[in-house]
Formats: structure tokens, C-alpha cells, sequence
């Protein structure tokens, strides 16, 4: 019910941003760069149509509304005073994938209209769309998706807009829906901005097809050369864990569990990793196999500790629900701040 819920809100949100990028009542307060005289004006710019080259805005200390052919604008810094982009990040870093999208559902889509400029609010909407892939949203990141491809033909945008829809098709196991986008996923350089997303896409087809080897191989790539992106690392151990642990390899999988604790604090895989390294010990106590904390130490010389472990996830689990609510209420002030003005 909460997932049907959050679905609606998401496509009443996008449906009012389509109306409103449409009817335009307001500007967004923005300063671009005109690229003929290198001038930074402060403008409201109005949200665009598609397939328009030329749009409307209404310049700080100007009578009237004028126009400006998109090919003069260098770039465009929007003020995103009313997004909270610091806040909207720390809520996705957190694992808060529904407060991202109920925060920014009814405020994100104008910026839209702009994603095949050079604009910052391009990485709120990024934040926005991989918030609707991890909250499990197909339909509406479809529809988010789509309102990039209506602005965007060609370009880092619509890139991440096609990288983002193949990752939907392929978690719900669609790969003939997949097959105009499987070039994406074919020779992944290293310095690619988007190689964990294309290896871990190629890691899903292989486990798809149960190919354990050639899902092991991207796994480790992301592991190995993308160790920062907690996105993806977190989500690599964790389903190379669960290889380990379906061979009963519960040494190897208990290990992974334990590391992934320690690499991803305060992601949901910290908790999933946790709840995988419950499991494991559960089937280890059955086979009668001893166990090692990470590092070397026996898990029989910890018992003492469970409870004090036991706690000290709850504690953290508390500290993110005080840190998400803290946000929520940050972008909410924010938004009023600017109704205010």
C-alpha cells in the first residue's frame, strides 16, 4: 500500500510539472550566461516546450517578458533555494529514496525542460530519477525518463536517462524491451562517469541467465575500481555474499557481510549486510562450522558483545531517522522561505 501510495505521488507530481512547464505561470529565478558577450544575467526563465529552440524570460531590472534563443546561453545557474539540493543529497545518501522523491516530486519536473543545457539543476534531477530506480518505481521513472528524451536527443543527459531506463528493464527481467539499448553495456571503459551502473547492468543480465562467473567479474570491477560509489559497492558485496553463501562457502560470504559493514556504514546495505550475516551464523551454528570476525578473531570470543552490537545498530538506525526527518524538515523551510518571498 505505501509503495502504491508514494507511485501516486510521484505521477501526480510528474503530471502537475507537465502542466506547469506548459502553461509556464512563473518563472524560475536563474542567472545565465549569454555566450556572445560573456554577460551573466539575472532572469526568471520560463519552463520551455519541446522541440524549441527559443524561450522566454524576464530580466532583473527589465519592463517585460524577452526571448533568447537557447544556442546564446552558455549556462545556466538555476537558484535552487526551494530544492535543497546539500539536503535532497544527504536524504539519498541515507537510503531515504521515498522523502527524495516525495520532497522533489511537485517542484523537479520544470527543471526538466532545461536538461540538454549546461545547468545545475541537472544533478538534482539525477539524484531524483536513481531515487525512483532504488524505491522500486518503475512506471514513474519511466515517465521521468521520458520527460529528459522529450528535451534531450543526444547528450550526457539523455545518456543517463537511457542507462537509468535499461537498469529498470533489466531488474524487472525485460531484456527484449532491453535489446535498442544493449550497446550501452558493451565495452565499458574504465573512466566512463557511468562504469558502475554498465557493470553492474552486465553483472544483472549475467545473474539473470545464472552466469555466476561473468557476474562475479563485474562485481569485482565495481569493487575494485569504483570503491567510492557506495551505490554500487554496497550492492556488489552484498550479491557477492549471496553467491558464497548459496555454495555454502559461509566462511568467505560471513566475511563479506562483515565488510560490507564496515565499507557502506549508514546505507541500507549496512543493514542488509547485517541481517545476511544473521543468516549465515544461523546456518553455520546448524552445519556446525566455526565462524572468524573480519580481521581474524573467532566469533565464539564476541558472544559477550551481541547485545552491545545489537544496540549499536539500533542506535545508528535512530540516528538516521533523526538525520532524515532533520533534512526533511530543512527542505520543507526552505521551500516556505521562498514562498515568503
Amino acid at each position: 500500500m505505501k509503495a502504491f501510495f508514494n507511485l501516486l505521488t510521484v505521477a501526480a507530481g510528474l503530471f502537475l510539472g507537465i502542466t506547469y512547464a506548459q502553461e509556464g505561470p512563473q518563472g524560475l529565478p536563474a542567472q545565465i550566461l549569454t555566450a556572445s558577450d560573456q554577460k551573466v544575467r539575472t532572469v526568471l526563465l520560463y519552463p520551455r516546450r519541446a522541440g524549441t529552440t527559443e524561450v522566454r524570460y524576464r530580466e532583473k531590472g527589465r519592463e517585460g517578458v524577452a526571448t533568447i534563443l537557447l544556442d546564446e546561453i552558455e549556462e545556466i545557474r538555476f537558484d535552487l533555494t526551494r530544492l535543497n539540493p546539500r539536503a535532497v543529497s544527504q536524504l539519498y545518501s541515507l537510503g531515504r529514496y521515498d522523502d527524495v522523491i516525495q520532497t522533489m516530486a511537485g517542484k523537479i519536473i520544470p527543471y526538466f525542460t532545461y536538461v540538454d543545457q549546461k545547468a545545475n539543476s541537472n544533478e538534482v534531477i539525477r539524484i531524483f530519477i536513481k531515487a525512483l530506480y532504488r524505491s522500486g518505481s518503475p512506471r514513474s521513472l519511466l515517465a521521468a525518463v521520458e520527460k529528459i528524451e522529450q528535451f534531450a536527443a543526444s547528450g550526457e543527459m539523455r545518456r543517463f536517462a537511457d542507462i537509468y531506463r535499461s537498469l529498470s528493464l533489466i531488474e524487472q527481467g525485460d531484456l527484449k524491451e532491453l535489446e535498442p539499448y544493449q550497446d550501452l553495456f558493451a565495452r565499458v571503459k574504465y573512466d566512463d562517469p557511468f562504469a558502475p551502473e554498465l557493470w553492474y547492468g552486465n553483472a544483472r543480465m549475467a545473474l539473470i541467465k545464472d552466469d555466476w562467473k561473468s557476474a562475479n567479474a563485474y562485481l569485482a570491477k565495481i569493487i575494485t575500481e569504483a570503491p567510492m560509489e557506495f551505490d554500487w559497492t554496497g550492492e556488489a558485496l552484498y550479491l557477492n555474499a549471496t553467491y558464497h553463501l548459496s555454495r555454502t562457502n559461509l566462511v568467505v560470504a560471513n566475511q563479506i557481510c562483515q565488510e560490507i559493514q564496515i565499507v557502506v556504514p549508514m546505507t541500507e546495505w549496512q543493514e542488509k549486510g547485517a541481517e545476511l550475516e544473521k543468516e549465515i551464523k544461523e546456518m553455520a551454528g546448524e552445519l556446525g562450522q566455526p565462524l572468524y570476525k573480519f580481521g581474524g578473531v573467532r566469533a565464539d570470543d564476541a558472544d559477550a558483545n551481541d547485545q552491545a552490537k545489537i544496540d549499536y545498530r539500533e542506535r545508528q538506525r535512530k540516528l538516521k531517522e533523526d538525520e532524515a526527518e532533520r533534512l526533511r524538515q530543512e527542505i520543507e523551510e526552505a521551500a516556505d522561505s521562498e514562498d515568503d518571498l
